[in-house]
């Protein structure tokens, strides 16, 4: 199931606009940037719960949980965005065009 929702972060960062001033940002370097912040906020957690928390294993389950619901707000959020910007573009029905 991770590498399906891997290739489809790809897939989505290949029809967005994509340029950081001049330079064009390989939509590749998404998906490894992803992976960097996901090291180094596990690292993070599990440093922290190691250190603080006599519940190991239900905190860390509680800590995940929390972080996938928060995951999970920012995430419609973000797409209700995309989605007014597709709208305004009328680009609704155009997969293949880029989203500005």
């Amino acid at each position: 199931m991770s590498s399906v929702g891997n290739t489809f972060f790809v897939e989505q960062g290949s029809h967005m606009n994509r340029n950081f001033g001049k330079w064009k940002v390989p939509s590749q370097l998404l998906l490894v940037v992803f992976f960097m912040g996901k090291m180094v906020v596990c690292t993070l957690a599990d440093r922290l719960l190691r250190k603080f928390s006599p519940l190991q294993g239900i905190a860390k389950f509680a800590v995940a949980l929390t972080f996938s619901i928060l995951s999970c707000v920012t995430a419609s959020r973000i797409e209700i965005e995309r989605l007014k910007v597709v709208r305004h573009h009328g680009l609704v029905n155009e997969p293949d065009e880029v989203v500005p």
